[in-house]
């Protein structure tokens, strides 16, 4: 870890850049790139906060997240704003249902072609619409935090279309 002057071409201090190491997909070591900053004391609590997060195992990276990784860093950050019974019945999902099927795949590589054809692998094995829905609904809303992370740009969870709910009383 450190944080490093970068120079301008008028040899006055131009940004503070916060270099980490961190854990890579394989289990090696990684130097990240956190940021640039405009101050030290900015650039040092970018620091503090990405060595929280790379401790906590929640500091993500775009190129080597995986889907499952995305998956458990969302959950821990939605554990806070809902119940512990809520919690539980997505990790259900999560871990018996998707992370099987696409938790190895990186982020950055899942396509919306994928999914659709994910979604219609589970119609096929017995799966009810109401799970493939809730399936969908998790990865939509770990998507959205990749968005909002900026480790992705769109969401391709957004191009699919999950099989409707049979309406009550029409079955």
């Amino acid at each position: 870890m450190s944080i490093a002057k970068r120079m301008a071409k008028d040899g006055k201090t131009a940004r503070w850049q916060v270099l980490i190491d961190a854990e890579d997909a394989s289990g090696g070591r990684k130097r990240r790139v956190i940021g640039t900053f405009p101050t030290k004391k900015a650039a040092e609590k970018a620091e503090r906060d990405a060595l929280t997060k790379r401790d906590a195992g929640t500091l993500l990276d775009a190129d080597s997240t995986t889907v499952a990784h995305l998956l458990d860093t969302w959950l821990a950050d939605k554990a806070a704003t809902v119940t512990s019974n809520t919690v539980a019945d997505y990790r259900q999902v999560i871990d018996k249902h998707i992370k099987p099927a696409i938790g190895t795949d990186p982020i950055r590589k899942l396509t919306a072609a994928k999914l659709q054809a994910q979604y219609a692998t589970w119609r096929d094995a017995g799966l009810s619409p109401r799970m493939i829905r809730g399936a969908h609904m998790r990865l939509s809303q770990a998507f959205d935090h990749a968005v909002r992370l900026k480790l992705i740009l769109h969401n391709p969870v957004k191009d699919t279309t999950p099989p409707k709910l049979p309406r009550a009383g029409f079955d």
